[in-house]
């Protein structure tokens, strides 16, 4: 039985935002007892250690649609609603970045994932939308070396 608005918000949150159309229960944050906190990779980190051939893989959660408009070459794609029934597919035991558009789904998913055993997960903070608008800079901050005096 739904206590208030709210839940009954989150639930149709749960139907419109990411695409689960048969909802049979949920747990409102307040329940939970149990805390994990997930890694966030950013879209820099993620677009750096591309060019450096050292990313992790990369599931993207998003649906056909926005995959087929565009997606990171080399990314596996299980849209969200799918990924409990793929888990035996995907590669536990190495880094995998989750994606999806603005890091809402992959938040989901790579929580998911995290609270089936998978270790070396992150979340893409902003998604695909963060990395094509997302502007990194072409050091790091180990590239820089002041020199002079009074600093």
């Amino acid at each position: 039985m739904l206590g208030g608005l709210g839940e009954i918000f989150a639930v149709g949150n749960l139907r419109i935002r990411i695409g689960f159309d048969n909802v049979t229960g949920y747990a409102l944050a307040d329940s939970l007892n149990q805390l994990q906190q997930l890694s966030q990779f950013s879209v820099c980190d993620l677009r750096t250690t591309l060019q450096d051939g050292d990313a992790p893989k990369i599931l993207d959660v998003r649906t056909l649609a926005e995959w087929d408009a565009e997606h990171l070459e080399g990314a596996m794609h299980v849209p969200l609603p799918a990924v409990p029934g793929k888990i035996q597919e995907l590669p536990k035991d190495e880094p995998l970045a989750v994606i999806c558009g603005s890091g809402y789904r992959s938040s989901i998913a790579a929580s998911f994932l995290q609270s089936r055993g998978f270790r070396r997960v992150q979340n893409v903070m902003g998604g695909m939308g963060a990395y094509g608008e997302t502007r990194c800079a072409d050091w790091q901050p180990a590239d820089l070396v002041f020199i002079g005096e009074n600093i």
